[in-house]
């Protein structure tokens, strides 16, 4: 049954709204996370805001592939907002905890879902920071690039297949120094990400811990024209699937 909070906070709307027409150039949205204040709930959002829409113009085909949570999570997840994906033909998931084929299978699967049908496809990445955390040693930089290269939306492409893409990663907790290789790939990812990302949503919890009516900060940070304004909210999430924004300083 969806919650009686409308599905997609209103304070969020214009982050959430994908390009809707191939005359608008696609998007690379970074959504990242720290211990205790997951993106899940967001992606989730974006999710419905590409598939529950009733305009036609938004007629996004949506390819998922998530290193970190299974199919049964983001369906059970998105039935809470009244979004069926059991019955969305234009979401296709691919589960990178199952190994299937490796990454190089599903990165096949993945691209050659970007020319098929009409309008616009949204590719999601979640838990990408996996690819670090899995490569051989010394060759995580280069697994990496290889398959974002690809994925990547290029307006200077010119391609009517480009993809709005949406990519999840962790954070490393302030002001920790990453040491180890693996710390400091995961530190280059990231900041090669958000240097390329139109804009990056960045949740964390609150400077004062954790509080009962409040699960965290969302702030959002512009990289050249990413088409929204830069801006910092609060949030809370509840156990069953609603969502309060606002603003700080205001009650929620």
């Amino acid at each position: 049954m969806p919650p009686t909070l409308p599905a997609i906070p209103p304070l969020l709307s214009s982050y959430l709204t994908l390009p809707a027409t191939q005359q608008q150039p696609p998007r690379l949205i970074l959504l990242t996370s720290v211990l205790g204040a997951s993106t899940n709930w967001l992606l989730l959002r974006f999710l419905h805001s590409a598939l529950a829409s009733p305009t036609p113009a938004t007629n996004t085909k949506v390819i998922m592939l998530s290193f970190l949570r299974d199919r049964v999570f983001w369906v059970d997840g998105a039935k809470k907002l009244g979004l069926d994906l059991e019955k969305e033909a234009r979401w296709v998931f691919l589960d990178g905890l199952c190994g299937r084929d490796g990454v190089a299978g599903l990165k096949r699967e993945l691209l050659g879902g970007l020319g098929k049908g009409e309008g616009r496809v949204l590719v999601v990445v979640d838990g990408v920071d996996w690819l670090v955390a899995s490569a051989p040693p010394s060759s995580e930089a280069i697994v990496v690039q290889d398959i974002l290269d690809d994925i990547f939306p290029s307006s200077a492409s010119g391609d009517d297949g480009a993809a709005t893409t949406i990519l999840t990663l962790s954070s490393l907790p302030r002001p920790q120094t990453p040491e180890t290789p693996l710390e400091c790939a995961h530190t280059a990812l990231l900041t090669t990400l958000a240097h390329r990302a139109d804009y990056v949503m960045g949740l964390r919890l609150l400077e004062t811990g954790v509080a009962r009516d409040c699960s965290g900060v969302l702030r959002v940070t512009v990289g050249g024209d990413g088409g929204v304004e830069e801006g910092e909210v609060v949030y809370w999430v509840g156990g069953g699937g609603e969502v309060r924004v606002w603003e700080r300083g205001s009650r929620g």
